[in-house]
């Protein structure tokens, strides 16, 4: 059972995200932070109990990668973890689970 502290980190986890796509889409979050904060929102994502925190972390992902340079290295390694999280995401979803067609 998830306790009141989990959601509550959680809820923090979720805004400190959102300031940070923010930060990140208007320029001014360096990219060595920028990077920093995504490696450890990939690594929140296989315990977040919170679809508010899975979705910051990958709407701070989402901004962040237009954002590198393209077909750089930082880039390529960002989208493939990106893609193993949403994937590992869609393979653990309540709905998928709930409902195996939807795959």
């Amino acid at each position: 059972a998830m306790g009141g502290g989990q959601k509550d980190q959680e809820e923090v986890a979720s805004a400190v995200f959102d300031l940070l796509s923010a930060a990140s889409s208007a320029g001014v979050l360096p990219e060595e932070e920028a990077l920093s904060w995504a490696a450890r929102g990939l690594a929140l994502l296989p315990s977040a109990t919170s679809s508010e925190v899975s979705r910051s972390v990958l709407a701070h992902i989402s901004n962040l990668l237009p954002q590198l340079p393209a077909g750089g290295s930082r880039q390529r390694g960002l989208a493939a973890a990106f893609l193993v999280a949403v994937f590992g995401m869609l393979l653990q979803s309540p709905a998928v689970r709930q409902d195996p067609t939807l795959p």
